[in-house]
């Protein structure tokens, strides 16, 4: 947890863009431990800058365009499955389905980091569920497409195996 602590300081506090992205990168690596950072990094996800502690910046009622800070954003994303938590879930459908009108735009990278940090998630959750399913059918074709089709068939297939596995248990 003091770990954590730290770099949320890091995230909140340090102008350097590297330091930030490691930051976030090793909140992700700290798994469920980090639990306490989840706000922090959902308002990095959506364009924000982090937190002080524990206490979340204020975000904007507006989400920030996809095409501002991808990588940081994504790998926000991404930590946010790697630590697990439940508390992710809304976040992460709205920014899949988000992702999804914008697919063709900037959307990509999103949408392929939502999917799989959902997948990363155990959760019964509808939400999840119904919003992978219809990435199995999304419409057009290109890289683009096939790659989110992709991330939300694995997706689903973990989340299947996972809840499969827990009723054989």
């Amino acid at each position: 947890e003091q770990a954590a602590d730290k770099l949320l300081a890091v995230l909140a506090e340090d102008v350097s863009y590297k330091n930030r992205v490691e930051a976030i990168k090793s909140l992700g690596q700290l798994g469920p431990s980090a639990a306490h950072a989840v706000p922090a990094l959902q308002g990095v996800a959506l364009g924000g800058r982090g937190s002080q502690g524990t206490a979340p910046f204020l975000l904007t009622r507006r989400m920030q365009p996809f095409k501002v800070n991808v990588l940081i954003r994504s790998d926000a994303i991404e930590s946010l499955g790697r630590i697990g938590s439940e508390e992710a879930i809304p976040l992460l459908v709205t920014l899949l389905l988000k992702a999804e009108q914008e697919l063709a735009a900037d959307g990509l990278p999103y949408y392929v980091q939502s999917a799989k940090a959902l997948g990363r998630i155990v959760s019964d959750d509808p939400r999840v569920v119904a919003s992978l399913s219809r990435g199995r059918r999304l419409r057009g074709t290109g890289p683009a497409i096939e790659k989110a089709r992709l991330a939300a068939d694995t997706a689903l297939r973990q989340i299947e195996s996972r809840n499969k596995q827990k009723m054989e248990d």
